[in-house]
C-alpha cells in the first residue's frame, strides 16, 4: 500500500517554505520526489506556504491547502522572527491548489473565508464530514475581540471549495490551542491538538459526536509529557499503516534546524492512542515538516515518481543484484525491461530496505511476480554486511503478503 508524505522544509531559504512530496510503499520507508525540490510552489500572498494538508475527495481528485506564509520573508538580519506579529498581522486567507493525478496542478487560489477580524488563519485542515457530505476545514487562528492574545480551532464548511459558510469556534481551552488534527475511526472521532501553555504539548481528545463534548485523554498527555522537550513538538498528523497498526507522527524543533522534521509514534491498533516512539523503524531522506499522509495507488505512486527519481532509485537496487549477470545472462535485461516496466501493475513488484544510518544506500531487494498461474520470488538479496539482522525474514514476510501465499516458487 503506498503512501504519499506531503509536506514542507524548514530552511533559511524560501524554496523551503513551499510543497515537497515523498512516496513509500509501506509507510515507513519515504523516497523524495522530485530530486527533492518542491513540486508546489506559490506565487501569490506571501510567496510561500507551511502547515500543508491533502485530501482525496469523493470524486477521486485531490486539494491541497496550506497556511499562506512565508517565515523566511519576514525574518530579520538575524533570522529572528516576530511571532506576535505574525499572529495578530499575518495572512487572513489560506492557499488552495487542486489536481486530478497528483502531478497537474491547478494554479494558486488564495481563500478566503469572510471574517476580518482574524489575526492569522494557520495550519488549515480538511475533514470530510459523511454525515452531512461537508468538508470541514478547521484551522487555528488568533481574534480582535481579545487582542489576538488566544488561539483557538475554528471551523468552516464547504461542499465545493470555492463556497464557504462563515467561520465558527470548533474547540478552545483557557490556555490557548492550535495545530488540530481530526480524524473518524469506528465511529469515534479522534482531535489531537497542541496547548500554547500550561502545559505546552500535544493532546489527544476523542467524542461521539463532532460538535459536542470532547473526552480529554489523559494517557496521552502523560506520555507525551514523558518525551524528550515535550514542547517541542507539534502538528499532529495520523495514518493507518499497511499492518493495521496507526502511526502518528510529530513535528520535532527541538533541534538544530537541519534535524528539524517529523519524528513517528505506534500503536498496535488503529483508534487506540497509546502510542510509542519508533524512530528506527522508518527512515526519511531529510526533515518533513508540518504535512500530511495519506494512501495513494499503486498507479499514483509510479506516476508521482518522476523519470529522474525512478530511474535513479532502479538503478541503485540493480546494482545490489547485478551480480546475477554472471549465474543469468539475461538478468539486465529481464530486470529492466520486464520486471521494472510492469512496477505498480499487480503482477510486478520490487521490495527494497534503506540503510537507516545512510538512506540512499539500498541493503536488500526481492523481486515479485505474481500471476494466476506463479507466484514467485524472483530475487531475494541482502548485502552480506546486513545479514543475520532479521532484515531478510522481514522482507521475506513482505514478499508474502503481496504474493498471497507462504509457499511462494523461489
Amino acid at each position: 500500500m503506498p503512501y504519499l508524505f506531503a509536506h514542507f522544509r524548514e530552511k533559511l531559504t524560501p524554496d523551503g517554505e513551499q510543497i515537497y512530496f515523498a512516496v513509500s510503499k509501506n509507510g515507513y520507508d519515504f523516497t523524495a520526489v522530485n530530486g527533492s525540490k518542491p513540486v508546489i510552489t506559490c506565487d501569490k500572498g506571501e510567496m510561500g506556504c507551511r502547515d500543508i494538508d491533502v485530501i482525496r475527495l469523493k470524486d477521486n481528485s485531490f486539494v491541497f491547502i496550506a497556511t499562506d506564509l512565508c517565515i523566511v520573508n519576514r525574518m530579520d538580519e538575524n533570522h529572528d522572527v516576530n511571532w506576535a506579529d505574525i499572529s495578530s498581522n499575518g495572512s487572513k486567507f489560506i492557499s488552495l491548489w487542486r489536481s486530478d493525478d497528483l502531478v497537474h496542478f491547478t494554479p494558486q487560489e488564495l481563500k478566503y473565508f469572510g471574517r476580518d477580524d482574524f489575526g492569522c488563519i494557520w495550519a488549515p485542515e480538511i475533514f470530510y464530514d459523511e454525515a452531512a457530505d461537508d468538508y470541514i476545514i478547521h484551522f487555528s487562528a488568533t481574534v480582535k475581540a481579545d487582542n489576538f492574545q488566544k488561539m483557538a480551532i475554528y471551523y468552516t464548511k464547504t461542499k465545493d471549495f470555492e463556497s464557504f459558510t462563515y467561520p465558527k469556534l470548533f474547540f478552545e481551552k483557557e490556555c490557548g490551542v492550535f495545530d488540530s488534527h481530526l480524524v473518524k475511526i469506528d465511529g469515534t472521532y479522534h482531535l489531537f491538538y497542541k496547548t500554547c501553555a500550561k502545559p505546552l504539548m500535544n493532546m489527544h481528545e476523542t467524542s461521539k459526536d463532532l460538535f459536542t463534548t470532547w473526552q480529554h485523554d489523559f494517557d496521552f498527555q502523560n506520555y507525551m509529557a514523558s518525551l524528550y522537550r515535550p514542547g517541542s513538538h507539534e502538528a499532529a498528523t495520523t495514518y493507518i499503516l499497511p499492518d493495521g497498526k496507526w502511526c502518528l507522527m510529530l513535528d520535532f524543533f527541538g533541534c538544530e534546524k537541519e534535524k528539524m522534521g517529523y519524528v513517528p509514534f505506534i500503536s498496535e491498533k488503529a483508534g487506540d492512542a497509546h502510542f510509542h516512539q519508533v524512530n528506527q523503524l522508518f527512515s526519511f531522506p531529510y526533515g518533513f515538516k508540518h504535512g500530511k499522509v495519506i494512501e495513494i495507488s499503486d498507479e499514483e505512486y509510479k506516476k508521482i515518481l518522476s523519470k529522474e527519481d525512478f530511474e535513479v532509485l532502479a538503478n541503485k537496487i540493480f546494482m545490489i543484484t547485478k551480480y546475477l549477470v554472471l549465474e543469468y545472462s539475461g538478468y539486465k535485461r529481464w530486470y529492466f525491461e520486464k520486471q521494472l516496466k510492469n512496477i505498480g501493475s499487480i503482477e510486478r513488484e520490487i521490495l527494497f530496505v534503506r540503510n537507516k544510518e545512510k538512506l540512499d544506500e539500498i541493503i536488500a531487494v526481492a523481486c515479485l511476480k505474481k500471476t494466476t498461474l506463479e507466484k514467485k520470488i524472483c530475487t531475494l538479496y541482502v548485502v552480506e554486511n546486513f545479514r543475520s539482522m532479521g532484515i531478510g525474514s522481514a522482507l521475506l514476510s513482505e514478499s508474502f503478503k503481496f504474493l498471497g501465499t507462504t509457499t511462494p516458487l523461489i
